[in-house]
């Protein structure tokens, strides 16, 4: 299971930068959209491709020849319709797909199907299309192709999926401290009780003294690999 959540904190202290910490590379980069080449009725669109590094399943963006586990983090904003293309590496070896949590799209084709089929080699296009009234929220993506799906979402086929806030979300604008941003994503290893952060073994945030942040988190405990 996976769990998001978005809480503000008050930080008193200065923590100090993961790269000084040599914990590995910086986080998963923000997925690209687009607004040139898109299908009739999309607002962007955008490419994500399903890859395989050794064990260690991702995705990768386009012009970027980096696998990244967990995959980039996936911005949306209410009232626009997105196209995602999930294309799967034919290096990757078996098939999958894409299913979201916290959207509230169709469950049918060509939106959030979990029934969709890519196999190697191939591509799919897929349509989010989010209501104006939509609201902001941390949520997340992960592969979800039935008997594969455990897998790869173990093995690093998962991402953060943020919808940006909302003013119907508050009343006014949203506070100044909400884009002060810290985004982890937890992830309980397949054997033993090892987490990793990021996608690290380890990870740190800069912060400013005396100011709120806002930590995005998602927490992923997978199925049969103890608490």
């Amino acid at each position: 299971d996976l769990l998001a959540w978005a809480v503000m904190m008050f930080v008193p202290q200065v923590v100090v930068d993961a790269a000084t910490q040599g914990y590995g590379d910086s986080s998963p980069p923000t997925f690209a959209w687009s607004t040139i080449g898109c299908s009739q009725g999309h607002n962007y669109c955008g490419t994500l491709t399903f890859c395989l590094d050794g064990s260690t399943y991702g995705y990768r963006m386009a012009g970027d020849s980096t696998c990244y586990s967990p995959g980039p983090l996936i911005r949306l904003i209410a009232g626009n319709t997105y196209e995602l293309i999930l294309a799967n590496d034919s290096n990757a070896g078996f098939p999958t797909n894409v299913h979201t949590h916290g959207l509230h799209i169709s469950g049918d084709a060509p939106s959030d199907d979990v029934r969709i089929v890519v196999p190697p080699g191939e591509s799919h296009a897929y349509t989010w299309d989010l209501d104006a009234n939509h609201p902001g929220g941390t949520n997340w993506y992960h592969s979800h192709k039935h008997e594969y799906s455990e897998e790869q979402v173990k093995n690093g086929a998962l991402g953060l999926l943020i919808v940006e806030d909302n003013a119907s979300d508050f009343s006014g604008s949203a506070p100044a401290w909400a884009s002060n941003e810290l985004n982890l994503q937890l992830i309980k290893q397949p054997s033993g009780g090892a987490h990793t952060a990021n996608g690290k073994s380890a990870e740190t945030f800069t912060v400013t003294p005396n100011e709120w942040s806002r930590l995005r988190l998602s927490y992923a405990n997978y199925r049969g690999s103890g608490t």
